[in-house]
């Protein structure tokens, strides 16, 4: 009896046991493996969690403010904690925990009315020359020995962006002040607009040609200018000098003082109603317009059958000078003679007793050299009615001659591709030689930098007696074709650089000047 009764208990818990396996068993779920486990980031840095392949995964966060995720690519957005989860469609996660710290480096921040970049990361630029320098690990950059031309290396800011949850904008800033430290060394530098090898002049107004050295009040230079003058950077080549080190310690973007000018476009007569729009103008304090080719006031007004004579200051009446700095709002009004426009006589005035004031000249600057800031002399001679012109000997030295606002109209307003020059006159040495010396022959803006030119200024010419010659435009849109110049191009065996050495002086006899509008080059000279 007992053997029976042991029986029936095996058998009874072999199918509670066997029963109970079979009402619990689950399928297996997939083992997601990330790699890593942790991370943590810097605002504005990514990372990468690696994940098994062949498994198809649906990635969140639990705090996407903090941190995004997508195909295991995390980007971090602000400060805090955030899991990242990896779910296979079975079931089976893999997580991350990822931790975001605020920037310690190339990161800016509201402080009060300013925006603050700090320590704004320095990247080599090729186009800066071939002698290029070392970005250091501390972030720094390095000019290597010592150069004395345009092939010195250099570096370049890009302004920030602002990230996810930034509430600040750019384009609510006017100004940036660049606050350099030389650490080590000393190096002279052209600050140049950057992504390129355009001069970036400094606000309210000074050469961008800086000394930037370690001795010089404790190593400390600030730079100002306008951002939308610089673009979206700043660029810093090394034009002289060296080894130094330097970084940027901040860039301070500010708010300034902006003056606006509007454009009133009334109907010439009764029934006349010209279908023009000017936008307004938003220029900063003191700059004069159509600088470096931004805040442009147009030259002309096109509207056919009709002539435009140029602006007037509403308050004052009197024509607009664009040479005039802008210190305070405008509203500009068009003029009109409601006839049509007569070509103009492009005969230029050769009687400089009679030329405007000459505007300041811009430092232009050529392989880390200044060109002379001092024009040419010039004497009218009134029985003979020749234009003399003396060219001191110093290289790029400069002539210029004014155009009348009919001939600057006339220039704006052509669809041509360029002008032809054509001049009568001579040019000597002082010993009455013919001279063999090279001039440029252009028209442009002289107080301009990097738009001066209109025309193009890539061919030099022997000037001995006449001169015939087609010039494309050039920066047409920007320039301001407001003077011919002629400049001075002496070759010392070498190239045009030389700014040392004192050439013979050259003595131009000008008898006339004409610019026809196209290519007539094939049309000879007028006895």
């Amino acid at each position: 009896m007992k053997n029976i009764v042991k029986a029936f208990m095996l058998i009874l818990a072999a199918l509670i046991f066997f029963g109970c396996n079979n009402d619990t068993d689950e399928p297996k779920k997939t083992t997601v493996r990330l790699d890593p486990t942790t991370l943590t980031l810097e605002v504005g840095q990514s990372g990468q969690i690696d994940y098994p392949d062949g498994i198809e995964l649906t990635w969140t966060s639990s705090n996407s403010n903090v941190a995004t995720v997508s195909n295991g690519y995390v980007t971090a957005t602000s400060p805090g904690t955030a899991t990242i989860t990896a779910s296979a469609k079975d079931g089976g996660k893999g997580t991350c925990v990822v931790t975001v710290n605020a920037k310690t480096s190339d990161y800016a921040v509201i402080e009060g009315e300013t925006l603050v970049h700090y320590t704004p990361r320095l990247s080599s630029a090729g186009h800066f020359g071939t002698n290029q320098g070392t970005i250091n690990e501390d972030g720094s950059y390095s000019f290597v020995g010592s150069l004395d031309n345009d092939q010195g290396g250099g570096v370049q800011i890009v302004f920030p962006n602002p990230l996810m949850l930034d509430t600040w904008k750019l384009l609510d800033y006017d100004f940036v002040e660049v606050h350099f430290k030389t650490t080590e060394g000393s190096v002279n530098v052209k600050v140049k607009k950057s992504g390129n090898t355009r001069d970036l002049k400094p606000y309210p107004d000074a050469t961008s040609t800086i000394s930037l050295s370690a001795n010089t009040n404790e190593g400390v230079y600030v730079y100002k200018t306008v951002i939308a003058e610089a673009g979206n950077g700043i660029g810093f080549q090394r034009y002289s000098g060296g080894p130094a080190t330097i970084t940027i310690e901040k860039a301070v973007f500010s708010k300034g003082t902006m003056r606006t000018i509007e454009f009133e476009i009334p109907n010439c007569s009764e029934g006349h109603i010209p279908i023009i729009q000017v936008s307004t103008v938003r220029i900063p304090d003191g700059r004069i317009v159509n600088f470096d080719g931004l805040y442009n006031v147009p030259p002309l007004l096109d509207w056919a059958e009709h002539t435009f004579k140029g602006w007037q200051v509403k308050t004052s009446a009197q024509d607009f000078d664009s040479n005039t700095p802008i210190t305070s709002n405008l509203t500009l009004v068009a003029q009109w003679d409601c006839t049509p426009r007569i070509p103009a006589d492009m005969t230029l005035n050769l009687d400089a007793s009679t030329w405007k004031a000459p505007p300041s000249l811009a430092g232009n600057q050529t392989a880390g050299v200044t060109w002379p800031s001092v024009l040419a002399e010039t004497e009218y001679d009134d029985d003979t009615e020749v234009l003399t012109i003396t060219f001191s000997g110093k290289n790029r030295e400069r002539a210029i001659i004014p155009l009348n606002s009919d001939q600057i109209i006339e220039l704006m307003s052509t669809t041509a591709s360029g002008v032809t020059f054509r001049i009568i006159g001579t040019a000597e040495y002082e010993d009455e030689e013919p001279s063999t010396s090279q001039f440029r022959f252009t028209l442009g803006d002289p107080s301009g930098t990097g738009t001066w030119a209109g025309s193009n200024n890539d061919t030099n010419d022997v000037f001995t007696e006449n001169l015939l010659a087609y010039r494309a435009f050039d920066n047409k849109s920007n320039a301001n074709f407001s003077y011919f110049m002629i400049q001075a191009m002496y070759h010392d065996g070498t190239g045009y650089n030389n700014m040392t050495t004192e050439f013979p002086k050259v003595i131009m006899k000008i008898k006339s000047i004409v610019i026809d509008i196209g290519n007539t080059s094939s049309t000879p000279l007028a006895p």
